[in-house]
């Protein structure tokens, strides 16, 4: 099962369940325990849905930079050891000065 479809079907039933206990509560206690219960489950959903987005956001973000920066890291190895594999040497970081244009007299 998709997890997509997971949620989908999670808030669907959520939905459901939280009709029903507001029906129940609504039907046997009145209509001022059912207002306070409402507010209470709609501010339990609100905190619930904004701590999953934030927590789901922030994981897939911090996993794609750490995942990219290991693909970096072994994109940098595999290029050394072709490099050494091929005799060829390895690049130098060092910066070589560039040398003044001859002047033509």
């Amino acid at each position: 099962m998709s997890p997509l479809l997971m949620v989908f079907v999670g808030g669907i039933l959520g939905g459901i369940v939280s009709g029903i206990v507001i029906g129940v509560v609504l039907a046997l206690f009145g209509r001022r325990i059912a207002d306070g219960v409402l507010r209470q489950q709609v501010s339990y959903l609100e905190t619930r849905l904004k701590e999953t987005i934030l927590d789901v956001g922030l994981g897939r973000i911090a996993s794609f930079l750490d995942q990219s920066e290991r693909i970096g890291q072994i994109v940098k190895r595999v290029v050394e050891i072709l490099q050494l594999t091929l005799g060829r040497p390895a690049p130098e970081p060092v910066l070589k000065p560039v040398a003044a244009p001859a002047s033509v007299a």
